[in-house]
């Protein structure tokens, strides 16, 4: 028996490592070679049979029945979508479910087998391996612009995709070498750095910065960390902003691209790269469409229909909403409500990196929706968990090992 769960939880944890390598292989298939064939989703899938074939063995009873609801929910609510596309539908029922399926099948594991889906060891090989799918192509000269002459996209199909996985990222390697000023620490937080400049994105930007300087003004104030310490991070800042002005001129069409579209658009507008734009027609197509209450209550999926210029919004909860209705956006409130105020017994690169999240998931979409985003948001779900099982056995204070405070080191 034991045999048998090392190996189930052996392959989770496989998988999860192959992660940064599918999306890649899914782009140069699609981009490249043109050929139709979603490798993602033949991965994703594979993935989402091999947690039910898992958690199947254990008593629904273990399993929070809201999580339970709204899988159901999510297969169900395609019934309700009439015009619109199964394949499509299917694909987006599949993606949104990994999220709370992962994130059951990585906690029982490792409650089980202590460790087994290991997930410190998965968040630092993300901290150097997505870095590296997007600066190896990037010097080599190959890859995609997601815009005429800026944003950097490699092979990956989604700019907006990448960006948040590179955000996350980000905020990891500046925890981690904030915490721990290794070699290891240092090019990943260097790597990071270069993608979020080539990506190019403006929420990358902001969430970058507020990030870093949230940790530098910690890490300088902190009296227990050496000066020498400090110096050598200093110098390594230096640097890089050296490094920067190497790729002033993509920095520059950026920001050139960025002030074009603030002087043609509204602010609102602006800061949502035009997505605003597309919620009206939305509702306009709900409200005059014959099957109105039944989208209003279960959404209307994904839709081919000439009133609507595109199919998503790119903002989670507004896509949420118009593909799988009142109800489905009422289990996702409940679901963030919940994460926020479980948010105080957590380690706060626990705090950044859900928060973040949430937030990209509101503003700039791509994440309950986006396969490769929804595995990052369950892979932090699951790390966010383990400290509150510490914090029940500790009953007054929250007792964090140094292993789990630091991801990367």
């Amino acid at each position: 028996m034991i045999e048998r769960v090392n190996k189930k939880t052996n392959l989770i944890y496989i998988l999860l490592m192959l992660v940064p390598f599918v999306d890649v292989l899914n782009g140069i298939v699609q981009l490249e070679l043109n050929i139709n064939l979603s490798f993602g989703l033949i991965f994703r899938i594979f993935l989402l049979i091999t947690c039910v074939y898992y958690l199947m063995k254990k008593p629904f009873k273990t399993f929070p029945s809201s999580i339970l609801l709204f899988v159901i929910y999510l297969f169900v609510s395609i019934f309700f979508h009439f015009e619109a596309n199964i394949i499509d539908d299917l694909r987006d029922a599949i993606t949104i479910s990994l999220i709370p399926l992962l994130y059951l099948t990585i906690n029982h594991i490792n409650k089980e087998n202590k460790n087994a889906v290991n997930l410190n060891k998965i968040l630092k090989w993300y901290t150097i391996a997505f870095p590296l799918t997007l600066i190896i192509p990037y010097f080599l000269g190959i890859g995609y612009l997601a815009y005429e002459d800026s944003g950097y996209k490699g092979f990956y199909i989604a700019l907006n995709a990448i960006s948040n996985m590179i955000v996350i990222t980000s905020i990891i390697s500046i925890y981690n070498v904030f915490k721990k000023y290794n070699l290891f620490n240092i090019i990943a937080f260097i790597s990071n750095t270069f993608c979020i400049l080539i990506m190019g994105t403006k929420s990358a930007y902001l969430i970058y910065a507020i990030v870093f300087l949230y940790f530098m003004v910690r890490y300088i104030n902190n009296k227990r960390i050496k000066t020498r310490n400090k110096l050598f991070f200093l110098a390594t800042f230096v640097l890089v902003i050296l490094f920067m002005f190497l790729f002033i001129d993509k920095i520059q069409s950026i920001f050139d691209r960025w002030l074009y579209f603030f002087e043609k658009r509204s602010f609102i507008s602006f800061l949502t790269s035009a997505r605003s734009e597309r919620i009206i027609p939305a509702i306009e197509f709900i409200f005059d469409s014959k099957y109105s209450i039944v989208y209003s209550l279960f959404g209307f999926g994904n839709i081919v229909n000439p009133n609507l210029e595109y199919n998503l919004i790119e903002m989670d909860l507004f896509d949420i909403l118009f593909q799988h209705g009142l109800i489905g956006l009422f289990f996702i409130i409940y679901f963030v409500i919940k994460i926020y105020l479980s948010l105080n017994n957590k380690p706060i690169i626990c705090k950044f990196t859900l928060i973040t999240i949430i937030i990209l998931s509101i503003f700039v979409g791509h994440v309950l929706t986006n396969a490769l985003s929804a595995t990052m948001f369950a892979i932090m779900l699951s790390y966010s968990k383990k400290f509150e099982y510490k914090y029940l056995k500790s009953k007054n204070r929250l007792k964090l090992s140094n292993d789990g405070l630091l991801i990367g080191g």
